[in-house]
């Protein structure tokens, strides 16, 4: 329950604003990250990651609400960095390049919409 309905509110209230700011691929790319994070987890027992996951995003969320996006913005490569520490320390060598995947495409993503704070 927690994990479906932290999916919809997420889906429901971000997609307008990532909609508006014709940021689709930036949103699916995250969507995609998602499951792969939550598909490790159940295979490797992370509860406690998961968990972590969902309430710093929740707080990620609210603050990006109260401040605009900087700060969710700036919240997302923290939470990327504290997955792939985790993943070093855990040897989730697909997890790593999966990530760094990922990075590079917000990266390019960035570049052609102008995205200054998500550099």
């Amino acid at each position: 329950m927690l994990l479906l309905g932290g999916g919809l509110l997420f889906g429901l209230r971000f997609l307008r604003l990532c909609r508006l700011l014709g940021l689709g691929l930036l949103l699916l790319g995250g969507w995609l990250l998602l499951g792969l994070f939550l598909r490790l987890g159940r295979l490797l027992g992370l509860g406690l990651l998961l968990l972590g996951g969902w309430l710093l995003l929740g707080l990620f969320l609210r603050l990006g609400r109260l401040l605009g996006l900087g700060l969710l913005l700036l919240g997302g490569g923290l939470l990327l960095g504290l997955f792939l520490r985790l993943g070093r320390l855990l040897g989730l060598g697909l997890l790593l390049l999966g990530g760094g995947l990922l990075l590079g495409l917000f990266l390019r993503l960035g570049r052609l919409l102008g995205l200054g704070l998500l550099l």
